[in-house]
């Protein structure tokens, strides 16, 4: 089931109740939380479904009853606008993906970030997701949509198609060429001599 029917009770998901604090936001470590807790994880398809919560300690009846009937065995957060599932618990905002890695993996190292094997951000199943340095994430990212030539590193000058690659704030020119899918084959050639397996 798509993760976005549930975008108008979104923002209530990540009751208060249990009146505890988490610093971190998406995008940043989350290992002090138990995700097992909270989700049941289906590896296959990286949906993270809601489990029952516990509100035997929380006096207002309502509130127990209405948010596990509300949420309870039910696909968790929404896709936000940079096409990531985005979840909210305790007020806090968390990437799906990583998510994911620490129920299956445990804590991710700090400093470090889950990649999409494939570029594509809603694909969560754990075989397409892996640890990867910021500079690493960024090698393995799809084509801009504002590009023209719809190829990763290649950009036109006057009738000819120039290919450039980056590495640790260094730009390689791989030379100009009659074709853009020339000078791509260019770069796809050096980026897996840089990137190896970010590439």
């Amino acid at each position: 089931m798509n993760p976005t029917t549930y975008n108008k009770s979104a923002s209530r998901q990540g009751s208060s109740v249990h009146g505890q604090v988490i610093a971190p936001v998406r995008g940043a470590a989350c290992n002090d939380m138990d995700w097992n807790e909270y989700f049941t994880c289906c590896k296959d398809t990286g949906v993270l479904t809601w489990k029952p919560r516990d509100f035997s300690g929380v006096p207002y009846p309502n509130l127990r009853w209405g948010w596990n009937k509300r949420f309870a065995g039910k696909p968790s957060g929404l896709i936000d606008n940079q096409g990531y599932l985005s979840i909210r618990v305790f007020m806090r905002h968390y990437g799906g993906h990583r998510i994911i890695w620490e129920m299956v993996n445990g804590p991710i190292p700090k400093g470090m970030q889950i990649d999409h094997i494939d570029g594509n951000r809603r694909n969560n199943a754990i075989t397409n997701l892996r640890l990867a340095t910021p500079m690493q994430n960024t090698q393995n990212r799809k084509v801009s949509k504002i590009s023209k030539s719809q190829l990763k590193g290649v950009y036109k000058y006057k009738n000819r198609w120039v290919a450039t690659i980056n590495l640790n704030r260094k730009r390689y020119y791989l030379g100009m060429h009659k074709t853009k899918e020339g000078a791509h084959a260019a770069y796809c050639a050096k980026s897996i001599e840089l990137h190896k397996d970010f590439s």
